[in-house]
């Protein structure tokens, strides 16, 4: 088996969802990946490329917040429009946006954590 990179296994990890497809992307076995997952410098790595997705993900629905504001305004405003189907959209915005906030925000605090020299024995 070939050495694949940090960068490879690590686009795998996120684009495949599973570690079972990430390890078939790349050539590896599951157990590879497994072993991979428990080096510290790796997993910070993986960890902080799920946390820049996160991010990415955050930042675009965050900028959806004033069209879906201004959807709402629109309803109020303009009676001809069915308000439960365009309200139930932007009030989606509104959810997701909050969930992928408070996700960053975790992602985040776990990628301080796993780069942190703290580290309890047990």
């Amino acid at each position: 088996m070939s050495k694949v990179s940090d960068e490879a296994l690590v686009a795998a990890l996120i684009s495949c969802g599973t570690m079972k497809a990430a390890a078939a992307s790349v050539g590896l076995t599951e157990r590879a990946v497994f072993d991979r997952m428990k080096d510290r410098d790796f997993k910070a790595i993986y960890q902080q490329a799920k946390t820049d997705v996160i991010r990415e993900a955050v930042f675009k629905m965050n900028a959806q917040v004033g069209a879906a504001l201004d959807c709402v305004l629109e309803i109020m405003e303009n009676k001809s429009i069915k308000p439960e189907v365009r309200l139930q959209a932007a009030d989606k915005v509104f959810v997701y946006a909050d969930k992928f906030s408070k996700r960053l925000s975790m992602d985040e605090h776990t990628a301080e954590l796993a780069s942190s020299d703290f580290h309890i024995d047990l």
